[in-house]
């Protein structure tokens, strides 16, 4: 028995636990536990899923931003070295409209980097989450008839992807990372907006999100 002196100057007796209720206890605790910590990891995994989405449409406002300032052009994505005016992440590109310093950034990636991207990526130590199409680079904004249903970036294992079905679905690489998000990637289009699509309803579209009509 356990006795506790109480204030009254009398002792108290409390019953000890059985080992069978202490054993319901145990049990009651792991059962919640189990109930809850999948609840709690697919709330942690969304919000990673919001945040990702939020990059892209900040991106998609500096595009925009980008594009009013530089007579309706989208911007390079190549090498200074081999001619190019640089790559589309870099400071001088998307950066003013980002709210970065010069003196931040090597990449815009590096301060809006993809919250699900893992270490085991190929360019993960470059900080490159997300890839601009290849066929709009130093392109007028006019050549894409439709903005809303015209592909822009994408979640991706390096910084530009080619308009070729073949790197959706997987025949070459590198491609879309869809491992990130529930097989499934963030996409942004043309007219700035920002939207979750599984693979399989990319795969179903990409005649359509890679046309400019």
């Amino acid at each position: 028995m356990i006795l506790q002196w109480k204030r009254t100057g009398r002792l108290q007796h409390f019953s000890k636990f059985t080992l069978i209720e202490l054993l319901v206890v145990i049990s009651i605790i792991a059962i919640l536990a189990a109930l809850l910590l999948p609840a709690l990891k697919s709330a942690k995994e969304r919000t990673k899923d919001i945040k990702c989405l939020n990059n892209e449409k900040q991106f998609g406002i500096a595009f925009h931003c980008y594009a009013n300032d530089y007579d309706n052009y989208f911007p390079d994505n190549n090498a200074t070295s081999t001619g190019g005016f640089g790559f589309w992440q870099q400071y001088n590109f998307l950066g003013p409209y980002l709210g970065l310093k010069p003196t931040q950034v090597s990449n815009v990636d590096l301060y809006f980097p993809c919250p699900s991207a893992t270490s085991d990526e190929p360019y993960y130590s470059q900080k490159w989450f997300y890839a601009m199409d290849t066929s709009l680079w130093l392109k007028k904004t006019s050549i894409v008839k439709n903005p809303p249903g015209r592909l822009l970036l994408i979640d991706y294992e390096t910084r530009g992807f080619y308009a070729n079905s073949s790197y959706f679905n997987g025949i070459k690489s590198p491609g879309p990372a869809y491992h990130r998000h529930n097989n499934g990637s963030n996409l942004l289009f043309v007219d700035a907006h920002a939207t979750y699509y599984k693979r399989s309803n990319i795969l179903s579209n990409i005649s359509t999100l890679l046309s400019n009509n």
